[in-house]
């Protein structure tokens, strides 16, 4: 489903691109297309994002490259933009993902940090053994450590005399 959502949104990209070609430069239509990758890559998973830098090289060839609806390049130099293109949407994409994989983890870090808190307020009036394993059942059941937890409670008794 992606893959047919950053086929969409690059569909869009083209046809916007067709409408203010007579105002820009084929230039800036590449830097449209830069930029729409890197908006799919900041949604989609790694393969969809790799989908989408190299759909925008084939769109941008065949409807904006002379000779226009056609894969044939007239001027070479547009060989070297494309290779630059290329390694720009991919680049942009691997920066995406990666920041949005780093914002994944603080927020999963934050909710592990929530669940800690919560759980050192509500152990700190708590006095009695039974209590605490309670407390810290409840709390780690509901903290995704991604791990399962076993708690053993051994009282020890200790006398005064």
């Amino acid at each position: 489903m992606e893959y047919v959502g950053v086929f969409a949104l690059l569909a869009a990209c083209t046809l916007v691109g067709t409408i203010v070609l007579p105002l820009l430069s084929v230039t800036d239509i590449a830097m449209l297309f830069l930029v729409t990758v890197g908006l799919a890559a900041a949604r989609v998973r790694r393969g969809a994002a790799v989908f989408a830098a190299f759909l925008s090289i084939a769109l941008f060839d065949f409807f904006f490259v002379p000779p226009r609806f056609t894969f044939a390049v007239a001027d070479l130099h547009y060989l070297l933009t494309f290779a630059v293109m290329l390694g720009s949407a991919l680049t942009i994409s691997e920066l995406a993902l990666r920041l949005r994989s780093y914002g994944d983890a603080a927020h999963e870090r934050e909710g592990r940090t929530a669940g800690l808190y919560a759980m050192s307020h509500e152990l700190v009036p708590t006095m009695s053994l039974s209590e605490l394993v309670s407390v810290i059942s409840r709390h780690v059941r509901q903290v995704p450590f991604g791990a399962d937890v076993v708690l053993r409670a051994e009282a020890e008794q200790v006398g005064h005399g």
